[in-house]
């Protein structure tokens, strides 16, 4: 007689979308309170604090925007500094968000394992934490613009609907892999070797224009990140002749459509997943 061997099965009980939706709006004020922690808690021990979520980007791109004017030379229709500038201070933005986001549930695991609460709150504290920063550092491009002979325009009402975007678009995409890093623990590598990827696949340093395969560039702007990136060139006046439509709608498009899936996911994974950690 052969022996049994013993099987270790986790089954969890879904938790109802309406409930699951109800107790996240209810408890919105948790989240904002996470937020606000986390945002304090970045630059508590640092002398510099803020500047330094505006200064990383500006320094990066800068370096990219005098190596790809003086040798490269990369030609777009709009101030190529400012251009540059304003794509890698968005995307700066997204990539910390969601590098931050994929790895929050894992590592607040003492927490979400024993205190309920909504764990699609995890993934937004550090999206939220970083909106000062990157509201911060676009609106430091106004001056410098000005000094470059890029003046602000009435587009700059648009503004606001780009931290809106940039968040969403984080949250969707970001709360998804942080549930399913919790299953796979190499999520987290895939996504900081696929974001460094995206950034060469991305419209950061080059315009969409310059793409010559029509195909490829229509790939280009479905491209989630390239909407955030394209409505806040278009806010500060740097997007040239670069389209606007098909990238803004794809961004929201993946948003609502990430964040649907995510709603279900949770639904039906989060008690799941705390047996995991």
């Amino acid at each position: 007689m052969e022996p049994s061997t013993a099987v270790l099965e986790l089954t969890g009980e879904r938790t109802p979308i309406r409930d699951l939706l109800a107790d996240y709006v209810r408890r919105i004020s948790l989240l904002q309170m996470l937020a606000a922690r986390d945002f304090r808690s970045r630059y508590r021990s640092t002398r510099l604090g803020l500047v330094w979520a505006v200064l990383l980007p500006l320094i990066q791109g800068s370096i990219l925007a005098i190596v790809f004017t003086h040798l490269v030379r990369v030609q777009t229709s709009a101030d190529y500094p400012v251009f540059v500038l304003v794509g890698m201070t968005t995307w700066t933005y997204i990539t910390t968000a969601v590098n931050n986001a994929t790895t929050s549930i894992v590592d607040q695991a003492d927490v979400a394992g024993r205190v309920y609460f909504p764990r699609l709150f995890l993934p937004g504290v550090p999206i939220l934490a970083g909106v000062p920063g990157l509201m911060a550092g676009l609106l430091v491009i106004v001056p410098i613009g000005a000094i470059l002979g890029v003046d602000p325009t009435w587009h700059l009402v648009a503004y606001p609907l780009v931290a809106v975007l940039a968040a969403a678009t984080a949250y969707a995409v970001g709360s998804l892999l942080a549930l399913l890093n919790v299953y796979f623990r190499d999520i987290k590598y895939f996504v900081v070797a696929a974001l460094q990827a995206l950034l060469y696949a991305s419209p950061i340093i080059y315009p969409l224009t310059l793409i010559p395969s029509h195909r490829l560039r229509t790939i280009a702007e479905i491209n989630p990140g390239a909407g955030v990136i394209e409505l806040a060139r278009w806010s500060f006046a740097a997007n040239g002749t670069d389209p606007l439509a098909l990238p803004v709608l794809s961004a929201v498009a993946w948003s609502v459509v990430l964040s649907i899936g995510a709603i279900f996911a949770y639904s039906k994974f989060e008690r799941l997943a705390c047996d995991r950690l």
